[in-house]
């Protein structure tokens, strides 16, 4: 019996040492921007609209895992402070057809401050799975991811834009640049 009892009594102080939260983006913190080049100059756009959720599971302040991220952004909050080139992007990302620009994924590998989530990106109707490797700190409750992935627009059947009949032409590489402080949903 003294033994069921101390079987109980540590799954039970586990259980509470162990937990899967839901966390979200922070509005209030957090950035993603979009950079590429130009045959005239390199260019960069904000993301004014983006939303994250995860289960994030800890341990004390240890990450031991991360599943189920949602992340959507809106194709229309893609900001570079410059009307025609919005426009351009908007018209290569098909935005009338696919408003929205999503990412479905999990943690595959955490180290103690790098977590390299896999999972599916879809961009203007086309889905690619992705690796993306993040920097991870502890703040507070808090938790914040910072990093950085490069992408192809053609690995979407993405055109460059273009402009002026093709004399000025975006590279189909951008770089997409993150940093998402995530605080945990109280229910």
């Amino acid at each position: 019996m003294k033994t069921a009892i101390l079987i109980l009594s540590i799954f039970f102080i586990n259980y509470n040492l162990i937990s899967q939260e839901v966390f979200e983006s922070d509005y209030n913190y957090g950035k993603l921007v979009i950079k590429g080049t130009s045959s005239i100059h390199d260019w960069e756009s904000i993301v004014e609209d983006f939303s994250i959720k995860a289960e994030i599971e800890k341990e004390g302040i240890s990450v031991n895992a991360v599943s189920n991220i949602v992340m959507t952004t809106t194709v229309k909050s893609i900001k570079s402070g410059k009307g025609i080139m919005d426009s351009k992007t908007y018209t290569a990302l098909m935005e009338e057809k696919f408003p929205s620009i999503t990412f479905k994924g999990q943690s595959e590998n955490i180290q103690e401050s790098e977590v390299t989530v896999t999972g599916d990106m879809t961009i203007a109707g086309v889905t690619k799975q992705i690796s993306i490797t993040t920097r991870l700190a502890a703040i507070g409750n808090d938790l914040r991811f910072t990093g950085s992935k490069d992408l192809l627009m053609s690995d979407y059947g993405i055109s460059p834009p273009e402009a002026v009949f093709g004399t000025i032409k975006t590279g189909d590489q951008i770089t997409i640049e993150f940093e998402f402080n995530f605080k945990q949903i109280i229910n």
